[in-house]
């Protein structure tokens, strides 16, 4: 179902922190967790919990599983990792990311609509998610991607780094 008006959410991560706090207005309503140096993560808002899980630290595959342990989902980058496809309880959805110091994270229906249903910006400390679309589950993805997003361009720039040097 989408919204004409979005529902705002912000997230907050400390410096070393492995978790973001999700809020809407003051309130915290939600958490997402992951594991050092891996893709598996946890993540709730309200009632929703879901859990990523990957294959191997390189995989281009992450799993979405609900509490009660049921897959109902997956998460597939391109080779770039800057694009994924989802595929959300049957519900087919298209994921585009975007910038570099200031991170944008747009979920639409598909590759050729561009509304966007979940909007996520920020950047590795703070940012902002627009719900357009009135679904938990898809947020939780979007702040999974933002995050998977900003630490894989980290590491980019941690190689380049080290091989400069």
């Amino acid at each position: 179902m989408e919204v004409t008006s979005p529902t705002i959410y912000y997230w907050k991560k400390t410096f070393f922190s492995n978790s973001y706090k999700v809020f809407k207005k003051e309130e915290k309503v939600g958490l997402l967790s992951q594991k050092w140096f891996s893709q598996d993560a946890r993540a709730k808002i309200g009632l929703e919990e879901l859990s990523f899980k990957s294959y191997s630290i390189f995989s281009s595959e992450i799993n979405i599983i609900d509490k009660n342990n049921i897959h109902i989902g997956r998460i597939k980058y391109n080779i770039w990792k800057t694009e994924a496809d989802i595929q959300l309880n049957g519900d087919n959805y298209y994921c585009k990311m975007d910038g570099f110091f200031s991170f944008n994270v747009v979920v639409r229906k598909s590759k050729i609509n561009p509304t966007g249903l979940i909007i996520v910006k920020g950047n590795s400390q703070k940012g902002e998610v627009q719900d357009y679309h009135n679904n938990s589950k898809l947020i939780l993805c979007g702040i999974y991607l933002m995050n998977y997003y900003i630490e894989f361009w980290v590491s980019l720039i941690l190689i380049g780094f080290l091989l400069y040097i």
